[in-house]
């Protein structure tokens, strides 16, 4: 999965975005680097006591405040949840 044409993609995405966001001021922490500490979970998650939420992308932080950045390189949405 992780050598797929699609998984490379969207890493270069999310790295492009992040090249954009920094050359606008703004500080990324890609949330994809966190080592998830449950592996039979693909992605990185913030775990709760009665359940769990996929972290987005990139944590983005400025002088307008933070947000949470999602990013898609496809040409259609893929709908999984």
């Amino acid at each position: 999965m992780r050598e797929s044409p699609q998984f490379i993609a969207g890493r270069w995405g999310e790295r492009e975005v992040a090249k954009w966001l920094t050359g606008q001021d703004f500080y990324v922490v890609p949330l994809t680097a966190i080592q998830e500490w449950n592996r039979q979970h693909r992605a990185p998650m913030a775990e709760g006591q009665s359940n769990s939420v996929i972290l987005p992308d990139l944590d983005v932080w400025g002088a307008s405040g933070a947000r949470l950045v999602e990013v898609k390189t496809k040409r259609t949405a893929s709908f999984y949840r």
